[in-house]
């Protein structure tokens, strides 16, 4: 059994100087769905294995998102990327819109969530309009030339869902989420403790215009593993 003194950590290994500054990026442990709580049962909590393993998830999820194979691409995730055979630019949550700049491919299947009404859905390349062509949950475009240009457009609904956490506890708690198509934009009830700090503020997200800005892209030359 080791002494309390034993348990301390070493020199240097702790401190209490700009704790939340240094703190930016990491990821919660045991946080609450609304809220990272300091004076809780649980209170939330950054580990070494958070940050590993959250940074490295975010990196499949954005290494997913297009996927190549010969002259053939796949979209697999409506999020902003720049790759080697295409780049995208999406406007959600804000407005159903997704413009695919082709580069190489010859051919792109871009994978439509479901929460999308087929019916609304319209498409366009490089200005001229294209049926959609459907392979299970994915559009196909085929014939495609450098340059050419894929335009999806389609409407973004707000829907609520509720969730229980830990239920049959004495935490247990019903939320109800607000998605903008499959964003959370909104979460409730909120936890109002001076010691809490709130997540999914996402008011902002529920305009109907996406903010605009200018950025350079970063375009990797190789996948670090792929899935």
């Amino acid at each position: 059994v080791r002494t309390p003194e034993q348990r301390s950590p070493y020199a240097k290994q702790e401190v209490e100087e700009n704790v939340i500054k240094r703190s930016l990026g990491v990821f919660a442990g045991t946080s609450l769905p609304v809220s990272l709580n300091v004076c809780s049962t649980y209170p939330s909590s950054s580990m070494g294995c958070c940050n590993g393993n959250g940074t490295q998830g975010l990196y499949y999820a954005w290494e997913g998102i297009v996927r190549q194979e010969g002259d053939s691409a796949q979209v697999n995730l409506l999020l902003n990327r720049a790759s080697q055979c295409l780049d995208i630019d999406s406007f959600l949550p804000y407005e159903g819109k997704v413009i695919i700049h082709n580069k190489t491919t010859a051919k792109v299947s871009v994978r439509i969530p479901s929460w999308v009404n087929r019916k609304e859905l319209r498409c366009n390349v490089s200005g001229k309009p294209r049926p959609c062509s459907w392979t299970g949950n994915y559009i196909v475009f085929d014939d495609l030339k450098p340059k050419d240009k894929i335009n999806i457009e389609f409407p973004v609904k707000e829907t609520t869902s509720d969730y229980t956490v830990c239920s049959r506890t004495k935490m247990e708690q019903t939320y109800k989420c607000t998605f903008r198509g499959s964003t959370l934009v909104d979460i409730s009830p909120r936890d109002d403790l001076p010691t809490s700090y709130p997540i999914y503020l996402r008011e902002h997200m529920r305009k109907d215009k996406a903010p605009m800005r200018k950025t350079i892209r970063f375009v990797p030359d190789k996948n670090i593993l792929k899935w």
